[in-house]
């Protein structure tokens, strides 16, 4: 004879799990960085949908890379390169959850560069959906991992590689306690390097 009782905790528990993954929330992906409004975790196949719905908004696209809209089969590409950042490096970028909606609501974290003028730097990387703007999202994202980064990786310094003509993202970085360092060219683009650094007590700026 069945036990009902177990039967009802495997109901429970599998409801859970569904109103996990509808609400972006996925248990056997790690949440990384929290903030008092996000959730950075670590990004799960099934965010295919939310991360194409950015990558198809030339808007959102324009100062990402060397611009220009992204296909479905391109955000499938970057989740399966980002899985592949968590094992070999314990880091990459990240979804970004609105942690009242568990919406997924962008892609922020930190990206490896090998070679910027002969330095390897980590980036703080802030990608959001366009109704996300304008809410202080991305500058509470970038601070995190910011902090994150000096606590965890124990980095000195870290960068944001900018556009010069994308306002709102110089002013996340400013917001985020980054000043403009040089010019360098990445990838044939002239590129605006902001850095943030940690002070000599440990401390985040």
């Amino acid at each position: 004879m069945s036990d009902p009782m177990r039967t009802r905790r495997r109901q429970v528990d599998r409801s859970k799990r569904l109103t996990d993954l509808v609400g972006g929330r996925h248990p056997r992906y790690m949440t990384v960085v929290a903030t008092s409004r996000l959730d950075l975790r670590e990004l799960a196949p099934a965010d295919v949908d939310a991360l194409t719905g950015m990558y198809s908004d030339l808007e959102v696209m324009r100062f990402i890379g060397m611009g220009g809209v992204r296909t479905r089969e391109d955000a499938a590409r970057a989740i399966a390169a980002q899985q592949q950042e968590y094992r070999d490096r314990g880091y990459g970028e990240w979804a970004t959850i609105r942690r009242d909606t568990g919406a997924m609501i962008g892609m922020c974290g930190v990206i490896r560069w090998p070679d910027i003028d002969g330095v390897e730097e980590l980036e703080v990387a802030y990608m959001l959906a366009r109704d996300a703007w304008g809410r202080g999202y991305a500058t509470e994202a970038a601070i995190a991992i910011r902090d994150w980064a000096f606590a965890v990786l124990t980095r000195e310094r870290m960068v944001s590689l900018i556009y010069h003509d994308n306002a709102a993202s110089i002013a996340v970085a400013r917001n985020a306690g980054a000043t403009w360092e040089k010019d360098v060219s990445v990838m044939g683009q002239s590129l605006a390097l902001y850095v943030y650094r940690r002070l000599s007590n440990g401390s985040p700026p």
